[in-house]
């Protein structure tokens, strides 16, 4: 089983037609129920391919751009997820926010961020 996480806010309100009020952010525990144990995988805003399984214990290991890596998440008091990934400045952190059957990714800024998608298990061996 899967899902997909979309940073595609616009297209998922067309094809809904769902207002914008329907949208829901995840608490903590919403988020750590769809992505612990999991792998998600995503393109980067550097357009770099990342897949990475997401451990209850805080850490996650994966491969970006075909180079392996290992990495820890967090979800802040905003119910924010971040990643502290190697050979990066800062965290990458996000918004996790729910409109109907559809999850999508915000960046802190409100801008809508890339397509992510969660596969059950470590189905890549990581």
């Amino acid at each position: 089983m899967r899902f997909i996480l979309s940073g595609l806010c616009g297209l998922a309100l067309l094809a809904t037609g769902t207002p914008v009020l329907a949208q829901v952010q995840l608490n903590a525990d919403q988020i750590r129920s769809a992505i612990v144990g999991n792998t998600i995988t995503m393109v980067t805003e550097r357009m770099d391919e990342a897949m990475g399984l997401i451990e209850a214990d805080g850490s996650m290991r994966g491969m970006i751009s075909g180079e392996r890596f290992e990495g820890t998440w967090s979800i802040d008091e905003e119910n924010t997820i971040c990643f502290d990934l190697p050979g990066q400045k800062f965290d990458i952190c996000r918004r996790v926010i729910k409109n109907n059957n559809t999850v999508v990714f915000f960046a802190l800024s409100g801008t809508p961020r890339g397509k992510v998608e969660v596969l059950q298990g470590n189905p890549n061996n990581f």
